[in-house]
């Protein structure tokens, strides 16, 4: 965007803030450019559109790190020259290296975002847009500008063209990518001095069978991950049912314990009962005794 194009800081500050508060600093700036005068750079203002989480995310990191866009970039023009040459292995390597980098640009992005927990859609929109850049042109320069509004759809790698909405330096928005298709099929991703390659059948069918590749790589290490997750799950409820058992025989051992305890301290009371019981039975005979004695030594001092 041009330096002295009015609009721009309010393209750069809407567009690099959260979302939530989008609303309330458009309504702000608005104000603030009517007030000074600038009815139609108010009215463009007014015009902007909140970016959804995930072209938020993107943002964040188009104006955090830019090399990390670059590294994008530089994919989409290497993954051209392996089309042209129809290099299998090549498009294979660059299958792997494209999802490596993609799940490292996600990463980054909600980061970037401090957004700790996406969730599964908002990461999916957030891989779309990655993907769709590398082979449309115009996704990849709105990513770079980090103003994009809504996520890009890929619709497959090198043919669909993706639907996306962006934010033009008038602060229009301008019309979909998917109508740009309607007249002309979209472009893979090159770089500005290098001419457009005419694709074969041959080249396409090579692209296509990488791509159902990639796929089927995707789907194996998906179902891995389930399987990976699915074991864990097990075995933290083996650990889970071998401790219970164990507090079980523990829980069950120390009542046990009590138990005895109690039948025998009841072993005792009974004997301390019988004991007391023995020695008031010994204390009315010593009485009794007691009592005979004294009768006698009367008996006698009477006699005497």
């Amino acid at each position: 965007m041009p330096d002295d194009d009015p609009l721009a800081p309010a393209i750069d500050e809407l567009y690099g803030a959260d979302p939530d508060a989008f609303m309330q600093r458009r309504t702000e700036l608005v104000k603030a450019a009517r007030d000074s005068g600038g009815q139609q750079v108010a009215k463009q203002i007014g015009a902007l559109r909140k970016p959804t989480r995930s072209a938020y995310a993107i943002n964040r990191l188009a104006r955090s790190d830019p090399d990390a866009i670059g590294r994008l970039l530089e994919l989409g023009e290497r993954w051209q020259a392996a089309e042209q040459t129809v290099d299998a292995r090549q498009i294979r390597e660059l299958t792997a290296e494209r999802r490596r980098l993609i799940d490292e640009l996600t990463r980054a992005a909600f980061d970037a975002a401090g957004e700790a927990n996406p969730g599964a859609a908002v990461r999916d929109e957030v891989v779309s847009t990655f993907t769709a850049a590398l082979s449309d042109e115009s996704v990849a320069e709105e990513i770079e500008r980090g103003v994009l509004v809504k996520p890009a759809r890929w619709e497959g790698f090198g043919f669909g063209g993706p639907k996306l909405t962006l934010v033009t330096t008038d602060g229009e928005q301008a019309a979909p990518a998917r109508a740009r298709a309607d007249r002309s099929p979209p472009r893979p991703y090159r770089s500005p001095s290098r001419p457009r390659p005419r694709q074969s059948a041959a080249e396409r069918e090579q692209a296509k069978e990488a791509e159902r590749q990639a796929e089927a790589e995707r789907r194996a290490r998906d179902e891995a991950e389930a399987a990976a997750a699915r074991d864990q799950a097990l075995a933290d409820a083996q650990r889970a049912v071998d401790e219970a058992e164990e507090n079980l025989i523990l829980a069950t051992d120390e009542e046990q314990s009590r138990v005895d305890r109690v039948r025998a301290l009841e072993q005792e009371l009974s004997d301390a009962r019988r004991a007391v019981d023995e020695a008031r039975r010994d204390v009315r005979r010593a009485e009794i005794a007691q009592r005979r004695a004294q009768n006698a030594l009367r008996r006698l001092e009477r006699r005497g």
